[in-house]
């Protein structure tokens, strides 16, 4: 005799160093149930959690007692985790989150709240990769309430190091990849933010950066003035953002002053985004007019951008800088506005 199955649940993740779940919205949840313990199962579906983290599938099978494994696929059309092999991303990675310790009677199967918190089944190692898919699954929705312009525009791909030790964020470039440090603490996550919007700023400049970055403060992106606008522009932003989009227990981490033009772009733009505390008026619109690629840029009415809103940040840069067109990397090279 058959009947309709009914498996359901929740997925969350907790970091390391936080207090609260974090759900796993837009993930991939693959069910499989057995008659045998032993046995792998076949498939029963691969729902997609809801923003809450919740997921539900409905299949008809024998009245006999299931038991049920599922697996994590961190996949979306904007977003996924893959394996790393020699510094090459292979494909979805995979992570078990429930393994078959119980039968379930049926017909409905309640399994509550699944926590990946760095115990088995899936270890640190889907802590890690959860732990960073929730974080950015929140800044690209963020972007994308946006608009579509202020979208990254490429689907971003996030690598697992497996069981390889890697102490910093890398992020590169060309390929709208991120790789995951070993331990995703306050500092990772930090780094992470910094990193997603260096990649953001490089698909929306006309004159974008290429090459790896090796995390906040890497050399080699302050020599170059296209290279030290956009770290000092990744460091401004995160700066901004991460109270809106880390949460407590992740945003708070120092890190070192960058250095150079790197770091003089950092603390204008900062200073811009607080309202242009401590800038004259000429200065900010000089700077503005940097940004739109011309020397002498007309001088704004007011300068509202105060609000760490990924919205009001975003949105209202992106307004003054002429769209679609892109920024320019010139802030340190503008002239003084010449009086009328």
């Amino acid at each position: 005799m058959h009947r309709n199955w009914t498996v359901e649940g929740r997925l969350a993740v907790l970091p390391p160093a936080c207090r609260r779940p974090l759900p796993l919205a837009g993930a991939e949840v693959e069910i499989r149930g057995s008659l045998r313990r032993t046995e792998e199962g076949r498939s029963w579906g691969r729902p997609r959690t809801d923003a809450g983290g919740a997921f539900r599938t409905l299949r008809r099978k024998s009245e006999h007692p299931r038991w049920l494994t599922l697996t994590l696929r961190l996949t979306a059309p904007d977003l996924r985790v893959e394996a790393e092999a020699g510094g090459r991303l292979i494909g979805p990675a995979l992570y078990p989150v429930l393994k078959p310790r119980r039968r379930h009677a049926g017909p409905e199967a309640e399994l509550g709240l699944l926590l990946l918190d760095g115990r088995a089944p899936g270890g640190r190692r889907a802590q890690r990769a959860a732990t960073a898919w929730a974080l950015a699954r929140g800044i690209l929705d963020g972007l994308g309430r946006g608009g579509p312009w202020m979208r990254l525009g490429r689907p971003l791909r996030l690598g697992d190091p497996g069981s390889q030790r890697r102490s910093r964020i890398q992020a590169r470039v060309e390929g709208t990849q991120i790789l995951l440090p070993s331990r995703m603490d306050a500092a990772a996550a930090r780094a992470f933010l910094e990193g997603l919007l260096l990649l953001w700023y490089a698909r929306h400049s006309r004159r974008a950066p290429g090459g790896p970055w090796a995390g906040p403060g890497d050399p080699t992106w302050n020599g170059d003035p296209a290279r030290a606008f956009a770290a000092g522009f990744a460091r401004a932003a995160a700066t901004a953002l991460a109270p809106r989009f880390l949460p407590p227990g992740l945003r708070d981490a120092a890190l070192e002053p960058l250095p150079g033009e790197a770091g003089r772009t950092a603390e204008v733009l900062g200073r811009l985004l607080r309202g242009g505390e401590g800038l004259p008026e000429a200065e900010v619109g000089q700077i503005l007019g940097a940004l739109r690629g011309k020397r002498h840029g007309p001088c704004p009415e007011t300068w509202d951008a105060g609000s760490a809103r990924l919205e009001a940040f975003l949105e209202r840069l992106s307004r003054r800088l002429d769209g679609p067109r892109g920024w320019d990397a010139r802030l340190l090279a503008a002239e003084p506005r010449r009086a009328a």
